[in-house]
This record gives C-alpha cells, structure tokens and sequence, in this order.
C-alpha cells in the first residue's frame, strides 16, 4: 500500500552458497539506493553475515533460515516467515509427532532416535529442538553427532550411529552432505527412518542424485520447490 500500487522490480545477488560471498554481494546488491526491501538466503550461515548490513542499511529483510539466533539479536529489520530451531522449535516437535504418527498408524515402533546435525547454526539449533522434543516425547536419543561444514566422508558417522542402536535418525544437512550420509546408509545396509530437518533433503538434486534410494527419506518443510 505504501508503495501507491507500483510493481515490484527484482533485483537478484548469488551468494554462491559461499559464506565468504554473502557479506559481498549484500553489500553490492544495498549499494542500489532504489533498494526498498530483500528477500534473502535459505541457509542461516549465509544470513549471519548479512544482517549487520542489512539492518544498517534499514531495509526490511525476510529470511528463511532456521537457526533461532538470526531473530533474537534485536535487529529492528529482520524478519522470517519460516519455523525455527531451539528448544521451542516446530521443526523438532514435528519430526517427533510423525515417529509418532508412524506408531499409532503404521505400527513403525521407532522410539530409538539418532540425531546427525552439521556444525553451523542451523544444524546446532535444530539439534537442541530434536533433543529437547524427543526427551519430552518420552523416546530416547542413544546418538548425537555434529559434523563439519564440507565434510567428505561420512562412513564413521552413520557406522557409529547404526551401532547405538538408532531405528529413526534426525539429519540438519545441506544437499552435499544429505547425499553422502545416505549414500553411507546404504552402503552398510543401515535403513533407519529418516526424518531431515529441511536443507538438503528439499533440493531437487537430493532426489535426483539418489533415485529410489530417498524411498523412506522424509523431511519437515515451512515451503518446498515443488510448492505454490
């Protein structure tokens, strides 16, 4: 309404899925004075840089990462649309509620719960979500394990998680990594229920990469590609 009915021009900046590019091309993309507002990144670490920019720059900026810090700095400009991660997080409590579904309707007894997380904000913060709802759920977490951004082999994760025990495993990854822990999985005839956490098991590629492997493989969404 402010805006008197005028259309909207976008303006695009690729961060490259690079970190080291965000504070860059933010910066590029703000030198444009026309500038009115952004929608930006999917990936918290590559908000993180973004911000102190942005909210410098005063412009409203909706973002779709999942960690919950990128909202609780008390910037005035930031803002998202989608659930987040922390102890209060949706995207834990309903990774949950379906193990439960699966009991209650498909008699899937999956109480025993690994969770695999990258080390970066987003995967730190849904895994304090996964931990705190699958306590409260009454299942118990008999593997925790965080992994570096850009890890290249992930065979002694997903052994050491097939040897707790895990019958359901809870993964915060991007497409890369999302690919290569269920590569592993398969590779020792592990087939846990896989309930991801968003990132990479909503890209395409995932699916496209794995073919029928992804059979079994689900994941919490606040949007998808393939949804209007």
């Amino acid at each position: 309404k402010a805006l008197g009915g005028r259309k909207l021009e976008v303006v695009y900046g690729d961060t490259l899925s690079d970190v080291s590019q965000a504070k860059a091309v933010t910066e590029r993309v703000l030198a444009d004075e026309s500038i009115v507002a952004a929608v930006g990144v999917g990936g918290s670490a590559y908000a993180a840089p973004q911000l102190p920019i942005i909210e410098k720059n005063k412009i409203p900026y909706i973002l779709f990462g999942t960690s919950a810090s990128l909202t609780e700095q008390g910037y005035q400009y930031i803002f998202r649309t989608t659930s987040y991660g922390g102890d209060t997080g949706l995207f834990g409590k309903a990774q949950v509620q379906f193990l439960e579904w699966l009991e209650e309707n498909q008699g899937i007894n999956a109480t025993k719960v690994g969770i695999i997380y990258e080390n970066s904000d987003y995967g730190i913060s849904l895994a304090e979500s996964n931990r705190t709802q699958v306590e409260e759920a009454g299942f118990d977490v008999v593997y925790e394990e965080s992994y570096p951004i850009g890890l290249t082999d992930a065979s002694a994760l997903v052994a050491n998680c097939k040897s707790s025990g895990a019958e359901a495993v809870f993964i915060s990854s991007f497409p890369q990594e999302a690919k290569m822990i269920t590569n592993a999985m398969k590779s020792i005839n592990y087939f846990p229920v896989i309930v991801g956490g968003g990132g990479g098991f909503l890209f395409p590629e995932y699916a496209t990469a794995l073919g029928d492997d992804v059979e079994g493989s689900v994941s919490v969404a606040s949007s998808s590609f393939d949804c209007q």
